[in-house]
């Protein structure tokens, strides 16, 4: 631009005055499309230039070879220099874009400046591609596409991508394929796509077919086309058919199936088995000849002494005669031996059988077993403790009892090894002989060294006998007082009266006599205690007392006073009238809740039940309830009751409230408050979440957790307005004492309680809480869509865009958010050209209002600022509205041509039989040349599409054409029924059954893919159905499946199998089963089995049975079973005429009876004893008829023999009881079958209870003399009934058995019979009665010790003053009765007890103390 003389020259521009410049056309407009374009005083644009000018006023024009801006770009180059700012187009180079690639490589397309600033190509042109920075030619073996003279390569790195011309393979087909191949082979791995030749198959088909390939051709799988010869099968046609399979006669048909080498005509002469006869019948079978399928004999087994339905099974050698049952090999006639059991006589009997003998169905051992076995089989071992390995044949108790240092039944458990000589008690494993030194205890489990408790306790014994002993002292004393009283009164009374001198009365005995009478034979005493017995409402007592060398015995009987048994007593087991005793103590328990002694004690209410139903409740002194509380109860007796509005504790042992102050301890139930949850809160009150939390406020009444739903305030009871928002829980308030609402207004309502209604157009957002402002009526949250002003009551204007707030100024209409789409301007009233494309939404512009400018484009099809004018009409549209769809100035079209056309306005129509772009593609043809772009359209060939290929060729892939142009030859092959090199020739006339087949690559030969009807397809070929193929209605041929041959529609009668080449069973009747060929029914009845080939069972009645084998007419007279398998014993009678069945045909049970009677059972297999009179028995019991052949056996069979033991051993026949007593004095029993104890004297006992008549010998007692004494008796001496020790304990012991050891303390070891006090003292420095005491004591041992001695002189004290006053008393008495026999007239001789003196009364006692406590009647008392 010049501007000169106030002229303003303009270059590519108008001619302007100064006063009045116009913006040049290359400026760019806008954004708000204004009319200013450029600074109307220099002209420069404002906006910058549009694409493809520069400089301020946009007059300079950019070299058309730079790359034009993208959309968010600006400039095209720079003003100044030219410089094209975002490069060059391909094939130029350089600053401006204005030198060639050309130049530099001849055959480079596109190119650049490297990291040196040098030039080198980056993308080469067709037909070459790029190589480290250079052109290379694409390898002549590149495929040359239609409309090409030259190879075509990837411009990459020269990877053909057309493919590779016939015969070469690899990344640029620079490998020659394999010289047998057909065509081409595979592009990649060079593997041929067919082969040449079809007697060679493999990848590169350099493998000669198969042997037995029919005329040796395959596939290239190896695999033969047209199936293989007669005599092979398999998928290669290997193997060949087995030499057993029977061959057709004419030699042209297979011999087995060419799948699986199934023999199609069967075995030779039925001798073999098995799909392909590879199996031998058995030696077995009859003939030899078996089923071809299962190998099941046809005519059965030609010997009894196989089994098996192929007769392949030999009997056991245990079966007599070697014979067996033909199906289950069962041993028909028994066992060779009795050395083996089983139904097949093959397991060998127990090798510890006695005898080696046992039972043939059990195995039981029956005539017991070896030394040291047991069990029903003899099969477990003794226990090696056993006396000799004996044990009891049932349970294997040791019969001699242990070896030494064991016991148990078993003699399983070792004795203490603390047992003296190791030697125990068999049962409970009790020392025999005592411990060893240091221990002592029965089992000798204890030591002598005793803890401190032990010693508390002897002494605190020695205590209790020491005052029992002062009390028998005592008691004696009063006891003698009264007897003198009683003796003065006697002798007062006798002087008065006149008495017979020789009266002999009660009156007459001294007081010593009644003491010896009182309790007749068996007074009940106790050394050093006081007993008293309960018997019968009666309490009998005995004190005896042996101290200081004297022994006193006190016996008395005392009657008890009536007493009412408590209500709460028990009942005993038998219903008694006696629940307690005299004492009222209940004798068998107390009802529930009551405890006690006497059960007058009841338990809390509240104590809880035992699980265990334990009867008692509670502690009888301290009513502590055992098993806890019930629900609602607490404290230790569970006397204190809760509230109920405690809650309960989720343990059932845990205490509900504070037993002190009644507190619940785990809050209230809902709706109660306070410690004790007395207090009952406003109804309305929310709930905790934590339902053991109270609910409100116990002062207060002010609820904790808010309201329910509706309501307010601090205790709930203000009713909040139904406009409120009502919380989501009920533990939030509604509103508040005042009314006013917690959480806002429900919509449309506003107000401190909700009670103004908004105007109608306000919004109302959904988490708002007040619609309007209830003062004023100022909507809060703007207006609905249309409507403005504060109250929203002014309506806006119809095409205003809104945001649910103000749509528009209510003082102007201006819209506020723009407009609906098609409007535009301030109040949306100028409606936009029908064709502008309209905004993604409402509210941005569609065009300017002012000169009507579309802001978004055009419409599909249109162009210009208003869209009013159409683009060429075979320009392709664009996929939506807004985008150009050609040039406003040219009319080129900007996304291409419309298909079929080509050109920059899409006017060239191409060539019709070009193909058409696919979606990802563009153009169809080059409009310069008409050369097509992407092939040709199937059946066509050539650059143009011109030629036409065979109407036979088979099409390809898209955009590949299916012939050569040149010669016509089909690339890809023929179309069905058709083959040769232009696809010419029909399949039907190489391969007559083919009715659809392809041709081979190389021309020669076909494959069919589709036979004719009755033939169907085995490796390419075509084959013949099989002739036993069901023929169906109207055709003379069989049909089968023309996939593999398969007979779907049945077999002809008599064969079965896929290709029905199986030939039926000769005994089937009509058919048999398709699939398996089973016979749906036996042609012969003597047949039976799923084919029809097992002779029916021997026994059956004619060798007539079903298909099952069951017999249908029955069995022979002389056979039973389901089967008729089995033969009637030959003890059963047989009837005259043999006609009749001889046993009955279901259980083998003998119908007239056994022979001679001689044998029992249902099937007479068990012989009558020998016993029995004839030998005869009943049938059904084996009880014999005439009764035992002798007294010297028993039993109804008279098989049990009488004891040894009985005389004569003769017994009853019944029970077995000997009829005229045992043999000898040493058996007892019913059967004199159990021998005396050892330890009777002479061996002898009773013959009933066996009691030892005749005493035990030393060392033993009981009443069989099977107890042993105790060994620390005195010459192992003991009592018979009790073994309380004889004459006493060997040193060291005392106890009535000698159990206990005396101190080790006591001098010289020895201590008292009963008490183990020591008897002479102790050894140095240990002193007391026990010997426990040692010389170093401590305070406390000397205070107690002191005391003790203290205790013992005051008593020894009142003894001798209580022996005093006796002795004087004795004496006054005397005195005065000889002062009064002096004066009478009494009888000289008198010899009675009043003559004698205190003196000889001493003696009297002293004998009876000889006489009445020695030991053995002490033991008699004891009882």
């Amino acid at each position: 631009m010049i501007q000169l003389l106030g002229l303003t020259i303009c270059l590519l521009g108008s001619t302007i005055t100064a006063e009045n410049i116009t913006c040049s056309n290359f400026c760019k407009r806008g954004v708000d499309n204004t009319t200013e374009t450029c600074n109307t005083t220099t002209g420069e644009c404002i906006y910058g230039c549009i694409v493809g000018f520069a400089g301020p006023n946009c007059s300079y024009e950019c070299p058309d070879t730079c790359i034009y801006p993208a959309e968010n770009e600006t400039g095209t180059c720079k003003y100044i220099t030219g410089e094209c700012v975002h490069g060059c187009e391909d094939g130029f180079y350089g600053l401006n874009c204005t030198q060639r690639c050309s130049d530099i490589d001849a055959n480079c397309g596109r190119c650049a400046s490297n990291y040196n600033d040098k030039i080198e190509c980056k993308q080469c042109r067709t037909n070459f591609y790029l190589s480290n920075g250079k052109c290379l030619y694409c390898n002549y073996w590149c495929l040359v596409v239609s409309g090409s003279a030259t190879p075509l390569c990837r411009h990459e790195d020269g990877y053909c991508n057309y493919g590779c011309r016939p015969g070469r393979y690899g990344f640029t087909c620079g490998l020659k394929c394999s010289s047998t191949f057909r065509d081409v082979c595979n592009r990649e791995t060079g593997k041929c796509s067919e082969c040449g030749y079809p007697s060679y198959c493999g990848p590169t088909c350099k493998i000669s077919c198969q042997y037995g390939c029919l005329l040796q051709q395959c596939n290239q799988t190896c695999q033969c086309t047209k199936g293989c010869v007669a005599t092979h099968w398999g998928e290669q046609c290997r193997s060949p058919c087995n030499t057993n399979c029977m061959k057709p006669p004419d030699y042209t048909r297979r011999v087995c199936n060419g799948i699986d080498g199934t023999c199609l005509y069967g075995c030779n002469g039925n001798k073999y088995w098995e799909s392909q006869c590879t199996e031998l019948c058995s030696n077995g079978c009859i003939k030899g000849t078996c089923d071809q399928e299962s190998g099941v004999c046809i005519g059965g087994c030609t010997t009894t002494q196989v089994y098996g339905q192929s007769c392949d099974e030999s009997c056991s050698s245990g079966c007599l005669n070697g014979t067996c049952d033909q199906e289950s090999g069962n041993c028909t006639e028994g066992c060779t031996s009795k050395t083996v059991y089983g139904s097949r006589c093959n397991i060998s009997c127990n090798e510890n059988c006695d005898g080696g003998t046992c039972n043939r169905d059990t195995g039981y051992c029956d005539k017991g077993c070896k030394t040291g076995t047991y069990g029903n089989k003899c099969d477990i071992q003794c226990s090696k403790s056993c006396m000799g390995r004996a044990c009891d044949r049932i349970n294997g108790l040791c019969t001699f009892g242990c070896v030494l240092g064991r016991y148990g039944h078993q003699c399983e458990v070792i004795c203490n090894d603390k047992c003296l000589n190791l030697k125990c008690e068999r049962i409970d494993g009790q020392c025999t002989y005592g411990c060893i030194l240091d221990y002592f205890g029965s089992e000798c489990n204890f030591t002598e060294t005793l803890e401190k408790n032990d010693e508390k306790e002897i002494s605190n014994e020695d205590s209790t006998m020491f005052w029992i002993t002062i009390c028998g002292w005592s008691l004696f004393v009063i006891f003698m007082v009264t007897a003198v009283a009683v003796d003065v009164l006697r002798r007062r009374k006798k002087r008065k009266g006149n008495r017979n001198q020789a009266d002999t009365a009660i009156e007459d005995q001294s007081p010593i006599s009644l003491i010896t009478s009182s309790f007749g034979n068996k007074p009940l005493t106790m050394r050093h205690n006081f007993n008293v017995l309960y018997i019968r409402n009666d309490y009998k007592f005995s004190i005896m007392i042996e101290q200081f060398g004297l022994t006193i015995l006190l016996l008395g009987t005392v009657r008890a006073e009536d007493i009412t048994c408590s209500s709460y007593c028990m009942t005993g087991p038998d219903n008694t009238t006696d629940t307690c005793t005299t004492t009222g103590d209940c004798l068998y328990g107390c009802s529930t809740g009551f405890v006690g002694q006497n059960c007058m004690i009841e338990c809390s209410f509240g104590c809880a039940f035992s699980s265990q139903n334990d009867i008692e409740l509670c502690n009888s002194s301290t009513k502590e309830c055992f098993h806890g509380c019930k629900p609602y109860f607490v404290g230790a007796t569970c006397s204190f009751k809760c509230p109920d509005t405690c809650m309960v504790s989720t343990d059932p042992k845990a205490e509900v409230c504070n037993i002190s102050t009644g507190e619940c301890l785990f809050g209230c139930l809902y709706g109660f408050a306070g410690p004790n949850c007395t207090i009952i809160c406003p109804d309305k009150c929310g709930i905790s979440e934590e339902v053991y939390i109270q609910t409100c406020n116990a002062t207060t009444d002010e609820c904790l957790f808010g309201c329910k739903q509706g309501f307010g305030g601090p205790d709930c009871t203000t009713i909040c307005q139904n406009t409120c928002i009502r919380p989501a829980f009920n533990d939030t308030e509604t509103c508040d004492i005042t009314g006013t609402c917690a959480l806002g207004c429900t919509a449309g309502y506003a107000g401190h309680n909700c009670s103004y209604e908004c105007p109608v157009n306000c919004s109302t957002p959904e988490n708002s809480t007040e619609t309007c402002n209830s003062s004023t009526g100022e909507c809060l949250h703007g207006c609905k869509d249309g409507f403005a002003g504060l109250s929203c009551s002014i309506k806006c204007p119809e095409n205003c865009f809104s945001l649910n707030y103000e749509t528009c100024n209510y003082t102007n209409d201006e819209c506020l958010h723009g407009c609906h789409k098609g409007f535009a301007g301030q109040n949306c009233s100028y409606e936009c050209p029908v064709n502008c494309t309209y905004p993604t939404m409402d509210g941005e512009e569609t065009c300017n209002y002012t000169d009507g400018t579309c802001m978004n484009g055009c419409n599909k099809g249109l162009m210009g600022p208003d869209c009013s004018y159409p683009c060429p009409e075979n320009c392709k549209l664009p996929d939506r509205d807004g985008e150009d769809t050609c040039n406003f100035t040219s009319g080129e079209c900007h996304l291409g041509c419309n298909n079929g056309f080509d050109g920059p306005n899409c006017s060239f129509e191409c060539p019709k039989n070009c193909l058409f772009p696919s979606e990802n593609e563009t153009g169809t043809c080059n409009f310069t040349s008409g050369e097509c772009l992407h092939s040709c359209n199937n059946g066509f060939a050539g650059g143009n599409c011109s030629v036409k290929c065979p109407g036979n060729c088979a099409s390809y892939d898209r955009g590949v054409d299916i012939c050569n142009a040149t010669t016509e030859e089909c690339l890809f092959g023929c179309k069905d029924g058709f083959y040769g090199s232009n696809c010419s020739e029909r399949c039907y006339d190489v391969d007559g059954n083919c009715e659809k087949c392809t041709a081979r690559h190389d021309n020669n030969g076909i494959e069919c893919i589709q036979c004719r009807s009755h033939f169907y397809m085995s490796a390419g070929n075509c084959l013949s159905c099989n002739y036993w193929c069901l023929t169906v209605t109207g055709s003379i041929e069989p049909t089968c499946r023309q996939e593999d041959g398969y007979c779907n529609h049945g077999c002809k009668t008599g064969r079965y199998g896929f290709l029905c080449g199986n030939k039926c069973s000769s005994t089937c009747r009509d058919e048999c089963n398709r699939e398996t060929g089973k016979c749906s029914e036996c042609k012969y009845p003597s047949y039976c089995g799923a084919t029809c080939k097992i002779s029916c069972p021997y026994g059956c009645l004619l060798k007539q049975c079903n298909q099952t084998c069951q017999c249908m007419k029955g069995c022979v007279a002389t056979h039973w079973g389901e089967q008729c398998q089995s033969p009637c014993n030959t003890n059963c009678i047989k009837p005259l005429d043999y006609t009749p069945h001889v046993c009955n045909e279901t259980d083998g049970t003998c119908l007239y009876g056994c022979i001679g009677s001689e044998y029992w059972g249902n099937q007479c297999t068990e012989p009558c004893s020998d016993g029995c009179i004839n030998g005869t028995c009943d049938q059904e019991s084996g009880v014999c008829i005439g009764g035992c052949t002798t007294t010297t056996v028993y039993g109804r069979r008279c098989d049990e023999p009488c004891s040894s033991g009985c005389i004569n051993d003769t017994c009853d026949k019944e029970s077995g009881n000997c009829t005229e007593g045992c043999r000898n004095s040493t058996v007892y029993g019913s059967r004199c079958n159990i021998s005396c104890n050892e330890n009777c004297e002479d061996g002898t006992c009773n013959r009933d209870t066996g009691y030892c008549d005749k005493g035990c010998k030393t060392g033993t007692h009981g009443n069989k003399c099977d107890k042993q004494c105790s060994k620390s008796c005195m010459g192992r001496a003991c009592g018979r009934i009790n073994g309380f020790c004889t004459f006493g304990c060997v040193i060291g012991r005392f106890g009535n058995q000698c159990e206990l050891i005396c101190n080790d303390k006591c001098l010289n070891l020895k201590c008292q019979r009963i008490d183990g006090k020591c008897t002479y003292g102790c050894i140095l420095d240990y002193y007391g009665s026990d010997c426990n005491f040692t010389e170093a004591l401590t305070k406390n041992d000397e205070k107690e010790i002191s005391y003790e001695d203290n205790t013992m002189l005051w008593v020894t004290i009142c003894c001798w003053f209580l022996f005093v006053i006796f002795m004087v008393t004795v004496a006054a008495v005397l005195v005065l009765r000889r002062r009064k026999n002096r004066k009478g007239h009494g009888n000289q001789t008198d010899t009675s007890i009043e003559d004698q003196s205190p003196i000889s009364f001493q003696q009297g006692y002293t004998s009876l103390q000889k006489e009445q406590c020695d030991v053995k009647n002490y033991e008699n008392l004891q009882l």
